[in-house]
């Protein structure tokens, strides 16, 4: 096995080997987008490094000795086999789902029905979506892109919103007979919340009140909060936007006087992110107003 340290500048030999190609210090830097001057340094680097001499001055051109000849031969080999190994590995990139992890509220009620239209647009590119509230470090992950939620005024520094979206507490009218408006009844109502937002709790603090009692709290996934919700099933703060047709028919009802505002926003990987996931974000931001 060759040792990394026994080889010369990359560059070098790939200077040496367009060189052989060309015959002339000037095309070879016109190839390479560098100076003739720095195409003969290159060379003479090559040179000192196996202490031989690899080109020699043919008229106003340049000609490659055996020694010149032999390692522009396999230079250009190497280059060969490393070009197919950076191709292959492209190619598998671009097989690889684009994977997002976000809340299963958002990815139902915001994502899912835009879909359809970033697969017309783009039909070889898959989507894996992980409909999860767990905050995953999107840059120890294998996910490309996390969409996240917070409340008004808490977006991370750096972050600009992406969708801005308005809450409330939302109930079944019969469920808010005798609560809407009202702290302590509406805390001894049942709660739905989205596994890990402690939505519930969050809400009565930011009112300045603390129930006299524990609440109630049943927590599901954030599309099943919704129909549930709509099932009579309890109270709980949702997107106003989610339930606009259900709002519209009066089948839920806002429980409190005043809505609050939030914010999703884009964590996009930094590092390794793949040509695949360029292109779901660009499209992400073009349908943001859709």
């Amino acid at each position: 096995m060759v040792s990394m340290i026994d080889l010369p500048s990359l560059n070098a030999l790939r200077a040496l080997a367009v060189l052989s190609e060309t015959g002339s210090y000037a095309l070879a830097a016109r190839s390479l987008n560098v100076t003739p001057a720095a195409v003969s340094h290159q060379v003479k680097a090559l040179e000192a490094h196996f202490s031989v001499a690899l080109v020699t001055r043919q008229g106003r051109g340049v000609e490659l000795t055996d020694e010149g000849r032999m390692l522009a031969r396999q230079v250009r080999k190497g280059l060969a086999v490393l070009q197919d190994g950076v191709d292959q590995l492209n190619h598998r990139a671009e097989q690889q789902p684009v994977r997002i992890t976000t809340s299963a509220t958002f990815a139902t009620y915001w994502l899912l029905p835009r879909l359809p239209d970033f697969q017309k647009r783009h039909p070889g590119i898959d989507v894996l979506i992980n409909p999860s509230s767990d905050v995953v470090d999107i840059e120890h992950s294998d996910y490309d892109l996390a969409i996240r939620f917070c409340g008004q005024g808490g977006l991370p520094q750096g972050r600009d919103a992406f969708l801005d979206v308005s809450l409330n507490v939302f109930g079944t009218p019969a469920l808010a007979q005798g609560c809407a408006n009202d702290l302590q009844a509406l805390s001894e109502q049942p709660w739905l919340q989205e596994i890990g937002t402690k939505s519930a709790e969050k809400w009565f603090l930011r009112k300045g009140y603390r129930p006299e009692h524990r609440l109630n709290v049943t927590e599901m996934p954030g599309n099943m909060v919704l129909r549930s919700l709509k099932q009579g099933l309890g109270v709980g703060v949702a997107s106003c936007d989610w339930v606009r047709e259900e709002a519209a028919e009066d089948s839920l009802v806002e429980l409190w006087h005043s809505r609050e505002h939030g914010h999703y926003y884009l964590v996009p990987k930094q590092v390794l992110k793949s040509r695949n996931a360029e292109v779901f974000m660009k499209w992400l931001l073009r349908s943001k107003g859709a």
